[in-house]
């Protein structure tokens, strides 16, 4: 990894993954901010079969068109497998229910967040271009903006929480 950070690459690297994370919170945040809570369960695996199912109903969508999302150490309570080594494949788990399983450590601990990514949308206008002349000096100052709001929930029931006990 320091081999990575001696040179422009890996500084722009580095800069993308800030950025990366920046997003990942944001994003986790605003689903988690807006989702229904399905309660707390003994038995997370049946609670958040039944959130993937009342999400797929909500938004009518497939449930292989939704995502789990959570805390790594959360997620593993669904998987129920480890890998024996990088190749074995089939003893990965990336689907749980049908659904896509999405660790990150932006997720609240101890929650599961089911959602359909379709029943959130974020507003964007088209590039916008501008040259204004300073009436000090009469400069040209030039200047792009685009306008865009957060990630906000498109579709009501697009997102429910589980908690695990």
């Amino acid at each position: 990894m320091a081999n990575q950070l001696d040179d422009l690459q890996g500084i722009n690297a580095m800069h993308g993954w800030a950025i990366a994370r920046d997003l990942d919170r944001l994003a986790v945040s605003a689903i988690e901010s807006v989702a229904g809570f399905q309660g707390v369960s003994a038995d997370i695996e049946e609670s958040t079969r039944t959130a993937i199912l009342t999400v797929a109903a909500s938004t009518y969508s497939e449930e292989t068109a939704l995502v789990v999302f959570g805390q790594p150490a959360d997620l593993a309570e669904l998987t129920g497998t480890a890998p024996a080594n990088a190749d074995d494949l089939g003893s990965r788990a990336v689907r749980f229910g049908g659904a896509r399983l999405y660790p990150t450590l932006a997720a609240t601990p101890n929650v599961l967040t089911v959602f359909s990514p379709g029943g959130f949308r974020c507003f964007q206008s088209p590039l916008q271009s501008a040259s204004l002349i300073d009436p000090a000096d009469g400069s040209h100052k030039f200047g792009s903006w685009l306008h865009s709001t957060g990630l906000a929930e498109q579709i009501v029931g697009s997102a429910i929480t589980v908690g695990a006990s």
